[in-house]
């Protein structure tokens, strides 16, 4: 008989500890779907900073493109003549200003690095972008089209988030219309954008 109980005990023991062991179990396996969830959203809220930073950065340079009064002594190089081969270097009227090469300056450029030809936010239009691990940064290329139908720049930007990993890619075009000219149905100002998820890897196969 006290074997027999004993035995009872023992298997109520066993039947315990599994239990418990399923429940802490599921208890971890919660804890870990909430932690994820959290890091998840962080991640998403830091994008979106960087988005948002990379979209200043185009408006930056678009109003530089619109003669904003800050960026006054280089409207001879917007007009044309600053725009040259492998980008204009800090430090010049020509800075950040390229030309259409293949592969195009936005993918040989590192954008994330320190290279000498990216303009800063607020370099020319004198604005500051608080919140941030870096200031956005970007470049301007000229699109050699047809003059008599304005001038065509293509913008890209990259934006920083809360943290320096969180980086986000954008690009505009940007029409700036003639004095005179045939009429034409086109846009003045920005003309399109896009983000370009894959510049890493565009970067790396331009080098």
């Amino acid at each position: 008989m006290g074997t027999h109980s004993a035995r009872q005990r023992g298997a109520a023991l066993v039947s315990a500890l599994v239990l418990m062991a399923a429940v802490l179990i599921v208890g971890f396996s919660s804890v870990h779907a909430a932690l994820a969830d959290a890091q998840s959203a962080r991640h998403e809220r830091d994008r979106q900073v960087a988005l948002r930073a990379a979209e200043a950065a185009l408006l930056d340079a678009e109003r530089e493109l619109a003669g904003t009064p800050a960026s006054a002594p280089r409207f001879a190089a917007l007009a044309g003549t600053g725009f040259i081969d492998g980008c204009g270097k800090a430090g010049s009227e020509n800075h950040g200003l390229c030309t259409r090469l293949s592969p195009p300056a936005w993918q040989v450029i590192d954008l994330a690095g320190d290279d000498a030809a990216l303009v800063t936010y607020g370099t020319f239009t004198l604005r500051d972008l608080p919140g941030v691990a870096q200031p956005p940064r970007y470049l301007i290329e000229l699109i050699p089209l047809n003059p008599a139908y304005g001038r065509f720049y293509r913008i890209t930007a990259l934006g920083f988030g809360q943290r320096d990993s969180a980086r986000v890619v954008l690009q505009s075009f940007y029409r700036a219309a003639p004095a005179t000219g045939p009429p034409t149905t086109l846009p003045r100002g920005r003309i399109g954008w896009r983000e370009i998820a894959n510049w890493p890897a565009l970067h790396a196969a331009a080098k």
